[in-house]
């Protein structure tokens, strides 16, 4: 198990301070934005108290046309920044994906916490967006916007700074329970999502409403408290939303008002209360901005540590693959095992015992191969699922469906191998879909296939075929079996039968 790589954490940036540079670059781009951003209230400032005064028309226009030029540039390094900021996030949510799936192959996880660890790069994104970035690199420059707002309107910087102090302790105050409600809504849906799957992959068709009774009251319940964990986030995130667009109006009411009195006091001009306006609205909306990134955090954070929680404690000893399992895998030949219950043990709970407990750092991964009571095949050609998307098995993959059978449902489809399949296997019948997801574990070179009740959707005669192709290929390839059918053990009654895998795991029994 490797857990030397943190978890989707808090530490959001880390593709950011990989590369220096290009943090420097767009340091650059922030001070030009933000210096040509002073373009328009430095030209109010002129206008209303040296042009308008003086009816200099052609000043007027010399100003505006520089205004335009620069709120032109501004365009420009404003599309540039975003590119930028759209590369570092789709890099670092691939960071989190890669980092991600190699926790879930190499680690030991119920249904339930895979699905959690799954969550969390999504989970994550925000922190990563645009925006969030935005505000992290426009902070320091709504403090050259507040000095000059001092310098040129005295109190009126009162309002903005109380826009952002009201802001940041309002987020203070609703921080606690979005967080409690992240909470919730993770593991609601973690659970709900687990339980859905786990009654999808049933093999059993003989499920008692009794059983499903239970099932569905445990999903309801999960859905209830996922809706009301997402009824809260959803408050918060709208207020978040609803102070950051109101912000900066308030702030430039705030100033009107302020400086409305400056200026019959004759503290302050026309010009300085215009620019201070356009200043102030500025300010207030970088530091709220600011603010609401503690929020924006929350999902990452609180994933992070759902997910550190998961990986250290699959690390525990009794979950480790034994000595054994790793040279059984090794050794050369082939054979079936039959699992057989035992007084502690029924076969499916030691098939579910092996599986969990198969070493996950396995040379060539593609040594062991799963096929699952209720299989899913490859959405799009037929032809590509059974071959692995590898056109140099086609050939074998073709030998492989004639000797199962399942050449003779193909002949029936509208276009052969080439036909395109849903993820179900349809057109297939279920019949089909199990047979060629057998095909495809067996295609290539496995070490060990396990058959997970391999005789679910085949009638008498696709079983009889089945022991007969498993036979043919027990020599090259060991076969794990959890079967119930009597006619396909009887089918494998001449083939090597090898002890049954009861010691392959510590503490399986």
């Amino acid at each position: 198990m490797v857990t030397d790589a943190a978890p989707q954490s808090g530490r959001s940036d880390h593709a950011l301070a990989a590369k220096p540079g290009s943090r420097a670059f767009v340091g650059l781009i922030s001070v030009g934005i933000n210096a040509l951003a002073l373009a328009l209230p430095l030209a109010l400032l002129q206008v209303y108290d040296r042009i308008l005064p003086n009816q200099s028309a052609g000043s007027a226009t010399v100003i505006f046309s520089a205004v335009v030029v620069a709120l032109l540039l501004s365009g420009t390094l404003r599309y540039v920044r975003t590119g930028i900021f759209a590369r570092w996030s789709a890099l670092e949510e691939h960071r989190l994906w890669s980092r991600t799936a190699r926790q879930l192959i190499q680690g030991h996880h119920s249904r339930e916490e895979a699905l959690l660890l799954a969550s969390a790069p999504a989970k994550a994104r925000d922190v990563n967006v645009g925006q969030t970035l935005l505000a992290r690199f426009d902070a320091p420059f709504s403090i050259v916007f507040l000095a000059l707002i001092a310098y040129l309107g005295g109190l009126v910087v009162a309002a903005p700074l109380l826009v952002a102090a009201v802001s940041v302790i309002a987020f203070l105050v609703v921080a606690p329970r979005n967080r409690s409600a992240l909470e919730q809504e993770l593991l609601a849906g973690a659970q709900f999502e687990a339980g859905v799957t786990a009654l999808a992959n049933t093999s059993s068709n003989t499920t008692t409403l009794a059983s499903l009774g239970s099932a569905f009251s445990r999903l309801a319940n999960a859905r209830t408290v996922l809706a009301k964990a997402n009824r809260t986030t959803q408050n918060i995130s709208s207020f978040q939303l609803d102070l950051l667009q109101s912000g900066a109006l308030i702030s430039t009411v705030g100033v009107v008002w302020l400086g409305a009195s400056e200026v019959l006091a004759g503290q302050m001009t026309t010009g300085g209360l215009a620019a201070c306006t356009l200043l102030g609205s500025r300010a207030a909306s970088q530091l709220v901005g600011v603010a609401a990134t503690g929020l924006r955090a929350q999902p990452a954070i609180v994933a992070a540590q759902k997910s550190k929680s998961i990986l250290e404690s699959s690390g525990e000893i009794g979950r480790q693959p034994s000595k054994g399992t790793a040279e059984i895998l090794n050794t050369a030949g082939g054979g079936v095992w039959v699992l057989d219950a035992s007084p502690r043990q029924t076969a499916t709970e030691k098939l579910e015992a092996i599986i969990d407990h198969m070493p996950r750092n396995l040379t060539d991964p593609e040594t062991v191969r799963i096929v699952a009571a209720r299989p899913r095949l490859l959405t799009g050609r037929l032809m590509d699922s059974l071959s692995r998307l590898d056109r140099d098995l086609e050939a074998e993959a073709l030998n492989l469906s004639r000797d199962i059978g399942l050449d003779s449902l193909v002949s029936r489809l509208p276009h052969g191998y080439d036909t395109e399949l849903a993820s179900s296997g349809r057109p297939l019948p279920d019949g089909g879909t199990k047979r060629a997801a057998i095909v495809q574990a067996f295609a290539g070179s496995p070490g060990l296939v396990i058959l997970e009740a391999p005789e679910a959707s085949l009638d008498v005669d696709a079983v009889k075929k089945l022991s007969e192709f498993l036979l043919s290929r027990s020599d090259a390839v060991k076969i794990l079996l959890q079967t119930s059918s009597e006619d396909l053990r009887d089918g494998l009654k001449d083939v090597t039968r090898l002890e049954n895998p009861r010691n392959w795991i510590e503490g399986v029994e």
